[in-house]
């Protein structure tokens, strides 16, 4: 909004100028000039003229740059997107595991998803980037407190990160719990108290070819039953059918946005998910850096 107003004063101010310029400029007096037959606009008309023309000008600047920028720009921008409310505004990369405040946002979100009566959460987003693994491994965080225990799903077979995220090891892992079912419980990796994680394997052979539907139902049912809480965390929504899947597979889905970064249409199309069993509980902003504790529960 500041660039905006900036645009605007500039194009006011360089009309002004230009008006000035005109009316009291240095001349050499060639031949006298003959006295008007109808009265003139003075000097100061032309300016307060050219200083109404430069703000309208400003404004309509100004107008088309909102209308044609169609990035996530706040909460408001990514609620009037995604069509839900925006349960909290977080940094889109910070783990927080040592980070008392940025504990309390996720705590605040927390509440609003328990609220919801939702066990199994899938974190999705519209595009690579959003910090969509960093909003999955933090509500896992947020809802291990009051030992209650929670799994955190990497389903994301295009770019799988939670294992380098967290520095954990990249196997046993997803792909060998669908290739051997029996591998489940010893591929669950602890990553703090009360949390474990079923990491995937980046260099995993089979991953580009796996599908969410290989045997996936049977490992969230089974992980259903021995923990309070499942966090999923999903591929990119626009980059395949398989954060559709897991979305199907889960009670609830969680819609993150990236401020600045995200695009407001493929938050609009990533809303498909409505279209599925599981309901859309609302949406996180990410930002660069940290601004606000949360955007409130409206």
């Amino acid at each position: 909004m500041t660039i905006l107003i900036v645009l605007t004063l500039v194009v006011a101010l360089i009309s002004v100028l230009g008006a000035y310029l005109t009316t009291s400029a240095g001349a050499t007096v060639v031949d006298y000039a003959r006295l008007p037959a109808t009265p003139q606009p003075t000097p100061i008309a032309r300016v307060l003229v050219s200083l109404a023309a430069g703000l309208v000008l400003g404004l309509l600047v100004a107008v088309g740059y909102g209308v044609l920028d169609r990035r996530i720009r706040d909460p408001r921008t990514l609620a009037i997107a995604s069509g839900t409310r925006v349960m909290s505004t977080v940094p889109a990369s910070t783990i927080a595991v040592n980070s008392q405040t940025l504990a309390e946002d996720y705590r605040e979100l927390c509440v609003q998803v328990r609220e919801t009566g939702t066990k199994v959460v899938a974190v999705v987003s519209a595009d690579p980037q959003d910090g969509r693994t960093t909003v999955a491994a933090n509500l896992a965080l947020a809802l291990s407190e009051g030992e209650h225990t929670v799994v955190l799903v990497d389903g994301d077979f295009q770019a799988p990160a939670l294992a380098a995220k967290l520095r954990l090891a990249p196997t046993p892992d997803l792909t060998t719990v669908l290739r051997d079912p029996e591998t489940l419980w010893s591929s669950l990796q602890i990553w703090v108290l009360g949390v474990e994680v079923l990491v995937t394997d980046p260099a995993a052979p089979e991953l580009r070819t796996l599908s969410a539907s290989d045997g996936l139902d049977d490992v969230v049912t089974q992980l259903r039953d021995a923990h309070d809480y499942i966090v999923i965390d999903t591929p990119p929504v626009l980059r395949g059918s398989a954060a559709l899947r897991f979305a199907a597979l889960s009670d609830g889905v969680l819609l993150v946005g990236r401020s600045r970064r995200g695009h407001r249409d493929h938050v609009d199309a990533a809303v498909a998910v409505r279209g599925i069993t599981a309901r859309l509980l609302g949406s996180v902003l990410t930002v660069r850096t940290h601004r606000s504790r949360h955007a409130g529960r409206a």
